[in-house]
């Protein structure tokens, strides 16, 4: 049996997140189980939730799919609709090894280089992020991770620093967009199950430092 505890790493300060922060907003009718019109739904939507004038306190969200919201209990369901969709952080992970990376380079060396051959940076490969953890079914952010893989798209990710000495109120934190290109897990005697995830980063790291 798999470890079912949850630490989610509380009191320490760090995180690794996915999805995006996004409040789209759409408008239903009585005659719809839909919510179309609403802007981008980037990101993996777990921990969604929905609101607005007319919504009866029941309606769920069942799918979201490229601009349209298909909801529950719609028959009476009118009105404005705000769908906010929030990030959710990754339980029982141990270990995010960030490999940063590194610049490809081109040999530009001519004639006038003199005796020092010269390079400038092309393009950056800003490498991979292989996370190592506890797996558990029920964590809603290992859920995500398996989504993620499954639809072979690209998803947003939050890596949340511990403080560091001077900072009183957030660590440092990358954003970044990524492919799961794998998850594997290992079950040995103890039954333990460990869980390895590995992360593709596309496109740019973008850094803010703590306070």
């Amino acid at each position: 049996m798999a470890y079912t505890g949850s630490k989610a790493q509380a009191g320490r300060g760090s995180s690794l997140s996915i999805g995006s922060s996004v409040t789209p907003t759409g408008t239903t009718t009585t005659s719809s189980t839909s919510i179309t019109g609403v802007t981008s739904t980037s990101g993996i939507a777990v921990g969604a939730s929905i609101s607005g004038t007319g919504i009866p306190a029941n309606t769920t969200i069942t799918a979201i799919s490229g601009n349209t919201l298909t909801i529950s209990n719609a028959a009476t369901a009118t009105g404005s609709v705000t769908l906010t969709i929030s990030p959710v952080i990754l339980g029982e992970i141990k270990s995010v090894p960030f490999k940063a990376g590194k610049w490809e380079t081109a040999d530009v060396t001519n004639f006038q280089s003199g005796s020092d051959r010269e390079f400038i940076t092309t393009v950056r490969d800003n490498g991979t992020v292989d996370l190592a953890g506890n797996r558990v079914s029920g964590d809603a952010g290992q859920q995500a991770i398996e989504a993620a893989y499954s639809s072979g798209g690209i998803s947003a990710f939050t890596l949340q620093l511990p403080l560091a000495s001077g900072q009183s109120t957030s660590g440092d934190k990358y954003t970044f967009n990524a492919l799961v290109v794998s998850r594997d897990f290992t079950v040995d005697v103890t039954k333990e199950i460990d869980w390895q995830v590995s992360l593709k980063i596309s496109g740019a790291v973008t850094f803010a430092a703590g306070s």
